[in-house]
């Protein structure tokens, strides 16, 4: 049997998992969480301003795919540390239902702004400027958006804690 290709991680998720769980024993996991969508908008931001050459896109596309990176790194986490134990399962599988939501729709949403600003020569659509503006834009609202949610994730549970509530006397 085959193991699955380190090429169908998430951007970012490989390296960043290692440091994110090495960061997770000092560090609030709703810190690091804030930090990764931090850290994806300001790097999709930049690429909004910032796409003109490859060093450009390199450079910004490795600080949006670090906060990715954290993303996906942290997400179970925090689905652990607020769920009950008896619906771990439902957050579990709302958390993956979420990231696949995002990562079939908005590929989706961006290809159709791309090919709202295109030329197409001979049959061949060539995305221009404005629209890849747009899109590395539209993903760093998304991320600031998450954010903005992010503030009401209550304080995480002790994993070593029990959910059974004690008896009152």
């Amino acid at each position: 049997m085959r193991t699955p290709s380190v090429r169908n991680a998430p951007a970012g998720a490989d390296g960043t998992g290692f440091v994110a769980g090495r960061l997770l024993r000092k560090a609030d996991a709703r810190v690091l969480w804030a930090v990764g969508l931090g850290l994806g908008a300001a790097g999709y931001g930049l690429m909004g301003l910032f796409h003109g050459n490859a060093i450009q896109l390199v450079l910004t596309a490795c600080l949006a795919n670090l906060g990715t990176g954290l993303i996906v790194s942290i997400a179970p986490v925090l689905v652990l540390g607020v769920v009950s134990v008896e619906e771990q399962g439902q957050g579990s599988g709302l958390m993956q239902m979420l990231f696949n939501f995002f990562g079939t729709v908005v590929p989706a949403v961006c290809f159709a702004v791309l090919a709202a600003h295109s030329t197409v020569l001979r049959g061949t659509a060539f995305y221009l400027d404005g629209g890849y503006t747009w899109v590395f834009w539209t993903g760093a609202l998304i991320l600031l958006a998450a954010l903005a949610v992010s503030l009401f994730i209550p304080a995480l549970r002790d994993p070593a804690e029990s959910d059974a509530a004690p008896a009152s006397a």
